[in-house]
């Protein structure tokens, strides 16, 4: 009953706020999407649709008081866009056409909110803010997720509190991407905030290992390696990740050291493993038999009968999921928004580095690159193609490319124009010295 009280004094707060200041209704929405706060109420008290309220609130907000100030950006979102439009097109030729639509639905909304973010994040300050939202908010979960390991001696197997999160895959992913965020953004930040983004991330850490998800653990490698290499401090960084794998052999869970052990020889011997690679060749015969348009968003398990006699489920793998649901085009299409965005971060994060002032618009650009490039390793065991926080990174990430564009646009001027002062200032001296006669 308290905790209901408590989230649903939140949400009022947050709707009428997100009318008169649509940034914090963009901030209010993605603290509750990915804290998933609304999943700890007991079944009876929850708040039901508090996403739809403040989304709505927020989108009347910004077409009236925050539209002219932040207008809607298409770049560094075409890509997204051009994915999008294609599982629009792709559903038309779906098994079946209702299915498909509601997932194509579900799509469209994660677009809006991640055009919102593109568009509202149009400044320094506002970019620091959307992340560290949205590395608080998993935060949470990971520091709420460590203890209950620690309590239960990580006896059982963690799951998440629901949504895109419930599965224990999904939940390790999620952690992994906020280990990510939480240790990337913590050099950029001072004093308390600092240590307390570092504790929230190693907790993140702490709950990947507690869901003894295999895919979670390849994602957690390559974060961990990734911002080693990155690490102004290498060497420090290098002994961190030595201590890091150290504690794991000696205080993780038997119950997942076990589950690891499993990675090798899985082909073989998990049942898991076999399974998937058997609906894996279901999918390719999918694949070979619609490879433009696939066989409908949803319509995997529906359609399996048709192309093996395995009991339907679930792929397990985004890129063949997307394959041999919308075709080949919308696989190539997802990664090539996705990578797109890496990409541009990681250029403009070797542009920025290289002035004082503009650290903390690397650091940034530093945090949705290998974020991006994490998201990608799990997938290839799940199928989370619909994680609503990739999305909102990419918007991010399209809001902070125009950002850091305009700030080196800036210099650049800034430039140009005391190059055209100093040749002025020569082009005087030597008028002044033509008039001086040779002594």
């Amino acid at each position: 009953m308290i905790r209901s009280l408590i989230v649903w004094t939140l949400v009022v707060i947050a709707v009428p706020l997100a009318l008169v200041r649509p940034f914090f209704g963009i901030l209010a929405y993605l603290g509750f999407s990915h804290s998933r706060i609304a999943d700890f109420v007991w079944t009876g008290y929850s708040v039901e649709n508090y996403g739809l309220f403040i989304a709505c609130t927020t989108l009347v907000g910004y077409g009236v008081l925050e539209i002219r100030k932040s207008p809607p950006r298409i770049r560094g979102l075409k890509g997204l866009f051009a994915f999008w439009l294609w599982l629009v097109l792709s559903s038309l030729f779906a098994y079946n056409v209702s299915l498909a639509y509601s997932k194509v639905w579900q799509y469209s909304t994660i677009l809006l909110i991640t055009c919102l973010i593109a568009a509202m994040g149009n400044s320094e300050n506002r970019i620091k803010n959307l992340l560290l939202t949205l590395g608080g908010s998993l935060g949470f979960l990971g520091v709420k997720g460590a203890i209950d390991l620690v309590l239960t001696g990580g006896k059982f197997r963690m799951e998440g509190p629901g949504g895109m999160t419930a599965d224990t895959n999904e939940y390790a992913l999620a952690m992994g991407l906020g280990l990510v965020i939480l240790l990337g953004l913590a050099p950029s930040q001072q004093g308390l905030k600092k240590w307390l983004l570092r504790m929230s991330g190693v907790c993140c850490g702490m709950v990947v290992i507690g869901t003894r998800s295999r895919s979670g653990l390849l994602g957690l490698v390559l974060a961990l390696v990734l911002l080693t290499l990155y690490s102004r401090r290498k060497l420090i960084g290098m002994v961190g990740l030595t201590l890091a794998t150290i504690a794991f052999l000696l205080f993780a869970p038997s119950g997942s050291i076990d589950r690891y052990k499993t990675i090798q020889g899985a082909e073989e011997n998990d049942p898991s493993a076999m399974a998937r690679i058997a609906v894996w060749h279901a999918a390719t015969k999918m694949i070979k038999a619609r490879p433009i348009f696939g066989v409908g968003l949803r319509n995997f398990e529906l359609a399996m009968p048709l192309y093996s006699s395995l009991e339907p489920r679930a792929p397990h793998n985004a890129f063949i999921a997307l394959a041999s649901e919308a075709g080949l085009p919308s696989c190539l299409l997802f990664l090539n928004f996705i990578l797109g965005a890496s990409l541009r971060m990681f250029m403009l994060r070797r542009r920025l580095r290289r002035y004082e002032h503009l650290q903390n618009l690397a650091t940034y650009c530093k945090v949705i690159h290998i974020a991006l490039i994490v998201y990608l390793v799990p997938n290839c065991f799940i199928n989370r193609q619909d994680m609503d926080l990739m999305y909102h990174l990419v918007g991010v990430g399209a809001g902070l490319g125009i950002v850091a564009e305009i700030e080196l646009y800036k210099l650049r001027r800034r430039t140009a124009e005391e190059t055209e002062e100093i040749e002025e200032e020569g082009e005087d001296e030597e008028h002044l010295l033509e008039g001086v006669a040779p002594a």
